[in-house]
Formats: structure tokens, C-alpha cells, sequence
């Protein structure tokens, strides 16, 4: 199911570049475990081109995961290279940063999910622990917003889109201001 949702979005994504005749960059959302996962292998699936669906999705300025759960291969589930470990791992390999938000009172998805997968990832990556907010982080709409309004164009300017990072993969002043490196409350 992951790998067909990660279809939906490769599918979407070649839709919206077509009708609007441009070829920018991504930054890929997904909120909540499902949307989190597709997200996340269509992003790895674009990265290693292993499916010619998901070749389109690219290019890719960061992933945004929001409440994110954990897919994890097993004996019951393969995830086929799209599993959370692996899908961090590919990031990663290209410096794609991933940005994980979670709600601190989240009962639905807890917030260590998030914790657990920014510690196992490499890449350059921030996680944000919204405090009193719960999976659906309503009550902190507001604040959630200013972040995403923060983290999108600092990833366009970190790809070079926005601003100038003078073609470089990495830029310090953007990483610092996306918080790339660190765990904080918000």
C-alpha cells in the first residue's frame, strides 16, 4: 500500500508540472502515518529511480513529515526499500533534509516515533516537538503554520531556488535558520 500512495503522490506531482510548466523543486508533506509514508517513498523512490512512476516527482528540496508513524520491515510487512530507516537512509545519500514536527500530547502516533527516526537519520534533518498539542495539533494551528512558513522557503533557498547558497548542497546560514541539527519545543 505504501509504494501505491507513493504512486499517488509521483502521479500528482508530475500532474501539477505538466499543467504549470515549470520544473521547481519539491518539498514534500505528509501529515499523519499514512501521508508520512507516502510522502517519504515517493521522495526515495524519485531519489533511486527504481520505478519509472516515481522518476517524475524530482527535484526534491526536502521532506516535511508531520506526526509521522514508523514503517519498519519485518516478517509480516516489506516495504520494499520504502521503510522509514531506508527512506532516511537515501536522503541521506543526497543531503535531502527531513523535517519532523510532532505533537508532545500525541496519543494517536507517539510523539518518540518522530524522536526515534530523527536519531536514526544521518542526512541533515530538525525535529520540533509542538508542546501541548495533541496528533492533530489544532490548538497550536497558528505556530504550526509559522513554521511550515519558515521551513518551505528555507528549503527553496538551501536548493539554491530562493536566495543564493551559491549552488552548494549545504548552507550553513539556512541550515541554521531551518534549525537543521537540532530536537527543540515549540
Amino acid at each position: 500500500r505504501v509504494r501505491e500512495c507513493a504512486d499517488d503522490v509521483a502521479t500528482a506531482a508530475r500532474s501539477l508540472r505538466v499543467a504549470h510548466g515549470v520544473n521547481l523543486p519539491l518539498v514534500l508533506v505528509g501529515f499523519s502515518s499514512e501521508a508520512c509514508a507516502a510522502v517519504m517513498a515517493a521522495a526515495v523512490l524519485s531519489i533511486k529511480r527504481s520505478t519509472p512512476s516515481a522518476a517524475g516527482v524530482g527535484p526534491l528540496a526536502g521532506v516535511v513529515c508531520i506526526g509521522m508513524g514508523l514503517r519498519t520491515d519485518d516478517a509480516k510487512h516489506n516495504y520494499a526499500g520504502c521503510d522509514t530507516i531506508s527512506c532516511l537512509d537515501a536522503f541521506a545519500l543526497v543531503k535531502l533534509p527531513v523535517l519532523l514536527m510532532h505533537g508532545a500530547e500525541d496519543v494517536t502516533i507517539e510523539p518518540e516515533a518522530s524522536a526515534l527516526a530523527y536519531e536514526s537519520a544521518r542526512g541533515p534533518k530538525a525535529v520540533v516537538f509542538v508542546s501541548a498539542a495533541d496528533h492533530e495539533l489544532t490548538n497550536r494551528f497558528d505556530d504550526v503554520l509559522t513554521q511550515m512558513l519558515a521551513w518551505i522557503p528555507g528549503l527553496f533557498r538551501r536548493f539554491s531556488v530562493a536566495g543564493d547558497c551559491g549552488g552548494q548542497l549545504v548552507c550553513p546560514e539556512v541550515d541554521e535558520a531551518l534549525g537543521l541539527g537540532r530536537v527543540y519545543t515549540l
